[in-house]
């Protein structure tokens, strides 16, 4: 096992997503069960809508994806290892209860529900200061690696 990274850390190398795809921008802490990730959308960002800046509903699904890809990529990391590619292969649940807009700062909270053969349900709540704007549950999947 090597030395843990220092928190907070930028997601880059962490997550397999580069440039516009990278959306979740720092790892600020986590332990056995859950991790907490920012994220902050340029108004050219994907998934922004053009007329008011507002985030696309389906942004949040991939925030949760990306803050859990960010949440294994630091344990493989502080176990010497690569981190690994992964697949959302289902949106199980997405409950939108407000709207971002490019620009806004929003922490996504997320967590371990199940783990079998390489999938994972995962759960998570992206918010923006004191409000709770989506709840997901999402299906992942990481091939070649366990999980737990």
């Amino acid at each position: 096992m090597t030395e843990p990274l220092a928190l907070p850390v930028d997601t880059a190398g962490l997550v397999p997503h580069e440039g516009r795809m990278r959306m979740v921008d720092q790892l600020l802490s986590l332990d056995e069960e859950s991790a907490v990730v920012s994220a902050c959308l340029p108004a050219d960002g994907l998934l922004v809508a053009a007329a008011d800046g507002g985030l696309e509903n389906v942004i949040y699904a991939e925030l949760v994806a990306q803050a859990y890809a960010a949440y294994r990529g630091y344990e493989l990391k502080a176990l010497g290892l690569q981190p690994r590619a992964g697949y959302l292969v289902a949106i199980r649940q997405l409950d939108v209860l407000g709207r971002a807009k490019a620009g806004d700062t929003l922490i996504v909270t997320v967590r371990t529900v199940g783990v079998l053969d390489g999938f994972a349900v995962i759960a998570g709540d992206v918010s923006h200061g004191e409000n709770v704007l989506a709840r997901a549950k999402l299906k992942v999947y990481i091939p070649e690696g366990d999980l737990t």
